[in-house]
This record gives C-alpha cells, sequence and structure tokens, in this order.
C-alpha cells in the first residue's frame, strides 16, 4: 500500500528552528489561513500551474506510453539492434515523463483513488524482499498465458519494464507478450492520472489546500532525491553510511539514473524557478517569500549544475571504494534546497509541514 504521510501541526517548532527574519518571516498576517479567500490572479496562478506541469506530463506520459505500444507491436523475433536501441529510446522517454509526473503529484490530496497508483506504476525503493527481476525471469521461462505469471503490480510496472528492455534475455515473442502486458497496465495508470489532472476544480479552488499540498510535495520529492536517489547508493546516507553500492541507483540496468534526477530538479524549476507562465515560485514571492524563492531558484540552478557536469552515467562515479566528489557534492544542494522547502518556504507563507517517511521498504 501507499504509504500515507502523517500531517502534524509542527509550524511553532519550524519557526523556532528557522529563526527566519525579513520577507521570510512570518508576521503574525494570516497570509494563508483557513478563512483565506484566493483571488482571481492567485487563482490563475494554481491553473497556469495545473496546466503547464500537471496536464501537460500527465499527457506526456500517456503519449510516450502509447508510443512504446505501438513500436512494441511491430518488433519481430530476434529483432534488430536498431530496433533493440529504439526501444531503450522509448523507455527514457516514458521514464522521464513519469519522474515528472511523480516529483508534482499532488493528485494524492485531492483523489482518494489515486493513493495507490504511483506504486502500481513505479516500484524503487519498495519491498525489502522484492526482486522485481526475478519474477520476471521465471514468468519468461513459462509456456502458459503470460498474464498468470505476471500477476504481481510489481510485474507490471516500470520496474519491470526497464528490466524487459534492458535485461539479458534474448528478444522473442515471450518477451513481446510480457512487454505488452506492462505497457497495457501503465497506460491504464497513466490515464487515470492524467483524466484527474483534465477534470480536476479543487486544485486551484482553495489556494491553502493547493498550498500545503504542493510544498509537502517539493520537500517529500527533495528528500526522496537526496537519501534514496543519491545517498542511499553513493553511501552518504545514514542507512548505508560508508557502503557505497551503485546498483542501488534507481535506473541501474539502463544507467538512466543521472536523467532521472535532472529530471526531477527541472520538475522543481518548472514549479518554483522563473517561466513563461505563472507558477508557485510566483506565488510564494508575492505573498511573503521573495528571499527564500531567489534562494530555491538558486540553488535548483546549483543543483542542475552540477549533473551536468557529469561526463558519464552516475552509476559510474560510485565503486565500493570511491564516491565521486561531484556526487557528494550533489547530495550537499539537494540537503540544501529540502532545507529551504522544509524550514524557511513553510514558515514563510504560514503552511502545515508533514512528517517525512524515512524509509520506503
Amino acid at each position: 500500500m501507499f504509504k500515507f504521510f502523517l500531517k502534524l501541526y509542527v509550524l511553532s517548532l519550524v519557526l523556532l528552528l528557522n529563526n527566519c527574519t525579513g520577507d521570510n518571516a512570518y508576521n503574525g498576517s494570516d497570509l494563508i489561513g483557513s478563512d483565506y479567500a484566493p483571488t482571481q490572479t492567485q487563482e490563475d496562478v494554481l491553473r497556469s500551474l495545473q496546466t503547464n506541469v500537471f496536464v501537460a506530463h500527465s499527457k506526456a506520459f500517456v503519449s510516450a506510453l502509447e508510443e512504446t505500444s505501438n513500436h512494441i507491436v511491430v518488433l519481430e523475433d530476434n529483432a534488430s539492434t536498431a530496433s533493440i536501441t529504439s526501444l531503450k529510446s522509448d523507455f527514457k522517454k516514458v521514464m522521464i515523463e513519469w519522474k515528472s509526473v511523480e516529483a508534482s503529484y499532488v493528485a494524492v490530496d485531492f483523489n482518494d483513488d489515486l493513493i495507490d497508483t504511483p506504486q502500481f506504476i513505479d516500484y524503487f525503493h519498495t519491498g525489502k524482499n522484492l526482486d522485481v527481476s526475478d519474477d520476471i525471469i521465471v514468468a519468461l521461462a513459462q509456456s502458459g498465458n503470460i498474464a498468470d505469471y505476471m500477476y504481481k503490480n510489481s510485474s507490471k510496472s516500470i520496474t519491470a519494464l526497464e528490466y524487459l528492455i534492458f535485461g539479458s534475455d534474448p528478444f522473442n515473442t515471450r518477451k513481446k507478450e510480457a512487454l505488452s502486458l506492462v505497457i497495457e497496465n501503465l497506460i491504464t495508470h497513466a490515464k487515470h492520472i492524467a483524466d484527474f489532472y483534465a477534470q480536476d476544480t479543487q486544485f486551484i479552488s482553495n489556494v491553502e489546500d493547493a498550498s500545503n499540498s504542493l510544498v509537502n510535495v517539493l520537500v517529500d520529492s527533495a528528500f526522496k532525491l537526496k537519501e534514496w536517489r543519491i545517498g542511499e547508493p553513493s553511501g552518504i546516507a545514514q542507512k548505508y553510511k560508508d557502503n557505497p553500492d551503485a546498483s542501488r541507483f534507481e535506473y541501474e540496468k539502463s544507467q538512466y539514473s543521472l536523467e532521472a534526477i535532472k529530471t526531477i530538479l527541472l520538475t522543481h524549476q518548472e514549479i518554483m524557478a522563473v517561466q513563461t507562465y505563472s507558477n508557485f515560485g510566483d506565488f510564494a514571492s508575492d505573498n511573503g517569500a521573495s528571499s527564500v524563492v531567489t534562494s530555491i531558484r538558486d540553488e535548483l540552478a546549483n543543483a542542475i549544475s552540477i549533473v551536468d557536469s557529469f561526463d558519464t552515467p552516475i552509476e559510474e562515479s560510485v565503486s565500493s571504494v570511491t564516491v565521486d566528489t561531484k556526487v557528494k557534492n550533489l547530495y550537499n544542494s539537494i540537503d540544501t534546497l529540502q532545507t529551504l522547502y522544509f524550514e524557511s518556504l513553510i514558515s514563510s507563507l504560514n503552511l502545515t509541514a508533514e512528517i517525512i517517511e524515512a524509509d520506503g521498504d
């Protein structure tokens, strides 16, 4: 099941820890209070964010999956190297759009039916004894209906899709059936998300709820980016302190982990940085948080510049005995970003913080 976050009213504690001053300090006025009625301009900002981020990426996710499905249909046994290369490119597009949807996933706060959907799609960092690759290997070795052996949700996830495309098993009719089953499942879940965002009116109707949801999604996303996607593979995070292992990277098989990290950061920029459309960074700046928004924008740019400094996949920057300094710098940058979200931005806007889930196992 999807891990629920326990909401606690910890604003007073955050204010004490942050002790911020100037335009980042809460001055006692109810900027985003329970009785606050959003102006048309603020509603327009939320609508702009919904259109340009939530709707755009969820639709693009569906499109990338459908394009992949079309390419799978025409593949033959013993597919050519060019066809497999094209399929790997398809996976990258699917992964990138999913990371954007996941990094901005506010749907969970407005539709209970979509609470478990992310886990149906993605099994990274889920389940101590879960081995998706082993399940796929067993399914491919059988001769009966492929669906009978790939009945687990994890066997029909992006995690499974990566193994099917980048694993060493030869491409044949059986693998084609497995790929089609996974893509069909992913399209179903992706459409549920896209349909919700296209039709939802709740997000723009309550600025307090929307703001709480957005900021806490950013905090959660930054935490998982720092700890799960960078800290644990590199042995920086406490869970695997001084025990680096590149196999813990999110997309170790395809070596697309760095692209996933950058996509998450770019999605944060779409929400917070200067864009051609109005977004939450603009809203926060107009409501007493201009200084912290500037700091967030600067740190996002810094983190992306570190990502761009890698000449090879991040998996090659970590071994059992060494970790590239760039990985450590990236971890520290995301740590700063998380602090800016969790302490400064939340307190500046008088929002409600959420306890962060420390372990997804």
